[in-house]
């Protein structure tokens, strides 16, 4: 492919990367191999933390239960690897640290807080407990972050578990590898289906996406934890000519509609 390109259009091997790079909806970056190294190790700690939710998923049938009333099936779940954070201290970083992480590494991953308890055994807490786990992927289907909805325990209102809990979606953090306002939700896996019909359809949440997905509507992403940014659309714009909004009809969503527009 690069060979054609650069004898189809008389360029250099790097200059064919770049044209090829745009044509592909792929931003390309210079990198420090310290840098590179450390990403890297940020990844795998990611998808570590996807795997552990995806169980702690697997051993709550009260939030299966919630998330099938919600209309996603057993498939989607797995396809979308969506999971479950504990309602405890820190399950996730004892996890962590037993599959050879630092803390340190953690908090920069966004995945912990620096504990301001006394008398605690550990340092540091998870950022995400008691919620439904939403893994935030980069173009390149790399898992970078997580968006967290509040799931309200037996017996308690979600508006009060999610007053407790810091709200009811809690996202990753600015991070080296998570940036919300360059962060599309469902973007990698939408690629291909905005490309092809040459349009892409914005909703307003993680749910919105999946459950379009679900019913086939492929060319459907959502932002995460911000408003549509200029480097959102400018993603969207290399791979189509069409931007369709589907908030929703309340005020919160014509207000969504109104700063997008802007």
């Amino acid at each position: 492919m690069f060979s054609f390109v650069q004898e189809a259009d008389g360029v250099e091997f790097i200059e064919a990367l770049r044209l090829l790079a745009d044509r592909a909806g792929v931003e390309m970056k210079k990198e420090d191999p310290r840098m590179r190294t450390e990403r890297m190790r940020l990844l795998r700690l990611l998808d570590d933390a996807t795997a552990f939710f995806q169980h702690q998923l697997a051993g709550m049938p009260e939030v299966g239960a919630y998330i099938s009333e919600r209309g996603l099936s057993a498939s989607t779940v797995a396809d979308f690897r969506i999971g479950y954070a504990p309602r405890t201290w820190d399950s996730l970083l004892r996890h962590l640290l037993l599959k050879g992480y630092r803390e340190d590494e953690a908090v920069k991953a966004g995945l912990a807080l620096p504990s301001q308890r006394q008398g605690t055994k550990s340092r540091y807490y998870d950022r995400f407990r008691g919620r439904v786990m939403f893994p935030l992927a980069d173009g390149a289907g790399r898992i970078v972050g997580f968006s967290g909805r509040i799931f309200a325990p037996p017996g308690q209102e979600p508006a009060t578990a999610a007053a407790e809990q810091g709200g009811k979606y809690i996202n990753t953090p600015q991070t080296l590898l998570y940036d919300k306002s360059a962060v599309l939700y469902g973007f990698d896996r939408a690629k291909t289906a905005i490309r092809a019909a040459n349009a892409c359809v914005l909703v307003e949440g993680q749910m919105d996406v999946v459950l379009s997905h679900q019913a086939g509507v492929l060319n459907t992403v959502a932002v995460s934890g911000t408003a549509l940014t200029v480097q959102h659309v400018r993603q969207i714009r290399r791979l189509a000519d069409t931007l369709l909004m589907a908030f929703d009809r309340d005020a919160a969503g014509s207000s969504a509609t109104r700063r997008s527009v802007e």
